[in-house]
């Protein structure tokens, strides 16, 4: 069987984090890359992997294509993406693809559309409870400004009523299983008969 390098792999890409009850994701534009680079270096330490025990937080990060050309990164090792990761989600064959016209086309989202504020970084936050999340939260936020980052929407995560994702399916139950990560399979033990499960 193939061996991932699990220490290098971001725990929300495996782990379902049911143990966090509360989360938030900044999604922040670049201001000034140098500044940026410094911050990301500094809480690369702090990234929670797959291999990270996790306890009162966690932290994951993620990049746009924009946010990588913000910070630096050449043109042409972008290339080395996918095609859906450089273009985006607002290009006429994604729009076309996905069946997002009318109240859904991108021009009227919130964020991420063509009318909006390029999305850069997301800075996802996990906390135990509410007042660690929020605690947790307060120490980023207080660095972002001076790391050359401009906050452009905040978007609060808590667990919704009898473990339910918002389309009413059971959460945290089923998680993809990556060959290598130590993730076996989909976990169903705690379905009830005849209750919705959100696989993947």
């Amino acid at each position: 069987m193939e061996q991932l390098e699990l220490s290098d792999i971001q725990g929300f890409l495996v782990k379902e984090y049911k143990e966090m009850g509360c989360s938030t994701y900044f999604l922040l534009q670049v201001t000034n890359a140098a500044n940026a680079k410094q911050f990301i270096a500094s809480v690369a330490g702090n990234i929670t992997n797959v291999d990270s025990r996790v306890n009162d937080t966690a932290l994951n990060i993620g990049f746009t294509s924009k946010g990588l050309k913000a910070l630096g990164y050449k043109e042409n090792n972008l290339q080395s993406f996918t095609r859906e990761f450089r273009e985006g989600m607002v290009t006429p064959h994604r729009q076309r693809l996905l069946g997002d016209y009318d109240s859904s086309a991108p021009e009227n989202w919130n964020w991420g559309g063509p009318a909006n504020q390029d999305i850069h970084i997301v800075v996802m936050a996990f906390g135990k409870d509410e007042a660690t999340n929020n605690r947790y939260c307060n120490e980023l936020q207080a660095i972002f400004s001076a790391s050359g980052l401009k906050e452009v929407l905040q978007l609060p995560g808590t667990s919704l009523p009898q473990d339910k994702e918002h389309f009413g399916f059971k959460d945290g139950i089923s998680q993809p299983a990556i060959i290598g990560s130590g993730v076996t399979g989909v976990r169903n033990d705690n379905i009830k008969p005849g209750e919705f499960v959100m696989g993947y």
